[in-house]
């Protein structure tokens, strides 16, 4: 789900509970950071969608599915386009 080319990693701590009470893998919490850091616009539409690993079709679903309006830049739109066309549903 996320990229593989060498990042910058943090660490940080966070209680084992919250694994267990929301069953989520850590990779999961790491896409719900991402979304809620998008939903409050501290990262941009092709950063979050960049850093989740999701392809721009995936990560629009997503934010959909989540009633969070997306915030598309020119590029991604365009690449949108591309995408439908080449899909044959424009």
């Amino acid at each position: 789900m996320f990229p593989t080319t060498m990042v910058d990693t943090i660490t940080f701590t966070l209680p084992r509970d919250l694994i267990s009470v929301t069953k989520l893998t850590a990779i999961e919490l790491q896409l719900e950071l991402i979304i809620a850091l998008y939903s409050r616009r501290k990262l941009a539409f092709s950063k979050a969608r960049e850093l989740s690993g999701l392809t721009l079709w995936e990560f629009r679903q997503l934010l959909g599915q989540r009633q969070i309006a997306p915030d598309i830049e020119l590029n991604d739109y365009l690449q949108e386009i591309a995408t439908l066309q080449e899909l044959g549903q424009l």
